[in-house]
C-alpha cells in the first residue's frame, strides 16, 4: 500500500503549522509547469525504458505518455511536465487523503494493479494507517545522529559515521586524496553492509551497528 501520503498527512496533523492543501501547492506548480531534468534524472528515465517495455503495451503507453519527449527519450534540460500529477495533487488538496485511501484514485489504482496480475484491494487502502516508529541513533564525535529505522535504509548513514568516528580525519589535508579515500571507503563499506543485510530486524540492526562489527569494518 502506498504510504507516503499517509505519512505526510500524519506529520502535518501532529507537527504542522500550515494546512496540508497549502503545503501541496509547490508540488502542484512544479508538476504543472515542469522541471528541467538533470543528467541523473534523464539517465534514470533512460534505464527504465526496457523494463517498462517488458511490462506490455498498455503500461508502456502510460509510461511513455508521461516520460517521453514526443516519442524520444528526454535529455538533460528537457522540461518534464506532469499535468495529470498536478490534477491528482489538486484533488488530494481539495478532498483530503481519502481521495487515495478509499476514493477515486484508490479505485483506479486497484483496477490497474488487478488488471496486471497484482494484489491490492480497496480494503487494503481503507485500512492503511501511518505508524510512528522510534528512530535509530548513533554517536559521531560530540553529536547524536538520528535516522528512521528499517524498512528505511538510513542505518547505512549511521554505519558510515560510526566507521569514521574512529578515524582522525583532522590529520588529513581537507579534500586531499587520503581524506576523500577514507570517507569514500567508509561509505562504500556501509553501503555493501546495507545491501547484504537489507530489511534487518531490530536485533540484526543492533549487531550491524555494534562496536565489534564497526571495528571490523574500520580495520
Amino acid at each position: 500500500v502506498p504510504g507516503n501520503l499517509l505519512g505526510w498527512s500524519a506529520l502535518v496533523e501532529r507537527f504542522g503549522t500550515r494546512r496540508f492543501s497549502d503545503l501541496l501547492a509547490p508540488a502542484i506548480e512544479l508538476a504543472r509547469d515542469g522541471v528541467p531534468l538533470t543528467a541523473f534524472s534523464a539517465n534514470e528515465i533512460a534505464v527504465t525504458i526496457d523494463l517498462m517495455r517488458a511490462k506490455g503495451d498498455e503500461l508502456f503507453a502510460h509510461w511513455a505518455r508521461i516520460y517521453s519527449d514526443r516519442g524520444e527519450l528526454p535529455r538533460t534540460g528537457y522540461v518534464l511536465r506532469q499535468p495529470a500529477l498536478a490534477r491528482t495533487f489538486e484533488a488530494i488538496a481539495s478532498e483530503g487523503i481519502g481521495y487515495l485511501y478509499g476514493g477515486p484514485l484508490g479505485r483506479a489504482l486497484v483496477e490497474m494493479v488487478s488488471a496486471h496480475g497484482g494484489w491490492l484491494s480497496m480494503e487494503d487502502l481503507e485500512e492503511a494507517k501511518a505508524e510512528w516508529l522510534a528512530p535509530l541513533a548513533a554517536r559521531y564525535r560530540d553529536l547524536t545522529v538520528h535516522v528512521p529505522p528499517p524498512p528505511c535504509e538510513a542505518f547505512q548513514h549511521l554505519l558510515t559515521l560510526r566507521i569514521l568516528d574512529g578515524t582522525d580525519l583532522g590529520a588529513f589535508e581537507h579534500n586531499s586524496p587520503d581524506h576523500l579515500d577514507t570517507v569514500f571507503r567508509a561509505i562504500r563499506l556501509a553501503a555493501i553492509t546495507r545491501i547484504e543485510n537489507n530489511l534487518p530486524t531490530p536485533d540484526e540492526t543492533a549487531r550491524l551497528l555494534s562496536d565489534e562489527a564497526v571495528e571490523r569494518l574500520r580495520e
